[in-house]
């Protein structure tokens, strides 16, 4: 009952992200909106809002913009799908994956995950 999720906004637009990199490697045009403006109006919007590939000596890179990130429950399997979307482009571009790059306005950890977080980690705060 999502009202979106990242692959039905990114999986539109993928091929021709990779079209665009093997006809022009060293575009900066490969850039895939995962946001949309009337998202604002949602209870939950979006967190990734955008990720761009880049050709570069070494390979493929890949630069995420999340407006908001949970560190525990969000970020490891949010890097980890954006990690096997960037090698399938990588593949079908015929470059090395390179880099992720990936930053965000505010990323935070909620309440409910603070005790297992310093169990996991040993830090308390």
């Amino acid at each position: 009952n999502e009202q979106y999720t990242y692959g039905s906004r990114i999986a539109p637009w993928l091929h021709t992200a990779i079209a665009m990199l093997k006809v022009a490697p060293q575009t900066n045009q490969a850039c895939l909106e995962v946001a949309r403006p009337e998202d604002i109006e949602l209870d939950d919007p979006p967190c990734l809002r955008m990720v761009q590939f880049k050709v570069r000596p070494h390979g493929l890179d890949m630069f995420c913009v999340f407006r908001s990130w949970d560190v525990w429950a969000g970020l490891p399997s949010n890097l980890a799908a954006l990690c096997l979307m960037g090698r399938y482009v990588a593949e079908e571009v015929g470059l090395t994956f390179g880099y992720v790059y990936a930053a965000s306005v505010g990323a935070h950890l909620y309440e409910y995950a603070w005790g297992l977080a310093e169990a996991v980690t040993g830090i308390t705060r």
